[in-house]
């Protein structure tokens, strides 16, 4: 039961690995199992492949897209000259933000936090809903927790855990601690 709830925990760690968003002890963790677990390592291939095509086929979209601007230019050199201007402009604005839509951010992720700005996504937070009765930091101490942020209107806090615990079997023991209603991480 051990080796399938450490596969399970290791199969969800795959995408972030492949994106770079592990802590240096869940990268060990990967590359130690793809290294002692063919079918494992064959899993985290095969994500990396289908990751390359999308981004192949993303790709392939931007050029389309530049092809169309090409052919959309054309065409307003060869029409009278008594076209507004402002069309063939606006044509080129919303080709320009197509393909900006549809080229990949090289950013970090960004989640909307519990508050009302935007933050950029930290591997070892976790948001928790609780119940309206429970005392905040009793939960905090027992889990051992660093208090972020507190919605006190929507009973719900932000908690960057220890790097050293597992962010997933954490989620999941407070998942059935009796004051917490609900826990995602970003």
């Amino acid at each position: 039961m051990n080796a399938e709830h450490d596969n399970d925990t290791l199969d969800g760690l795959i995408a972030d690995y492949l994106n770079g968003h592990l802590a240096p002890r869940d990268i060990e963790r990967v590359e130690a199992a793809m290294a002692s677990d063919p079918a494992f390592r064959a899993r985290v291939e095969l994500d990396k492949q289908v990751r390359a095509q999308l981004q192949r086929s993303a790709q392939t979209n931007a050029d389309h897209v530049g092809d169309f601007a090409a052919v959309l230019a054309e065409r307003e050199q060869r029409r009278p000259s008594y076209r507004p201007v402002g069309l063939a402009t606006a044509a080129a604005v919303m080709v320009a933000v197509v393909a900006v839509i549809m080229m990949p951010a090289n950013t970090p992720p960004a989640f909307e936090t519990l508050g009302d700005e935007p933050a950029v996504a930290v591997p070892d937070t976790l948001r928790v809903v609780i119940h309206a009765d429970s005392d905040v930091a009793s939960l905090i101490e027992r889990h051992q927790l660093t208090l972020i942020r507190q919605l006190p209107d929507l009973s719900a806090i932000e908690v960057r855990i220890d790097p050293e615990h597992d962010v997933v079997a954490l989620q999941r023991t407070l998942s059935k601690d009796p004051a917490v209603r609900f826990v995602a991480s970003p």
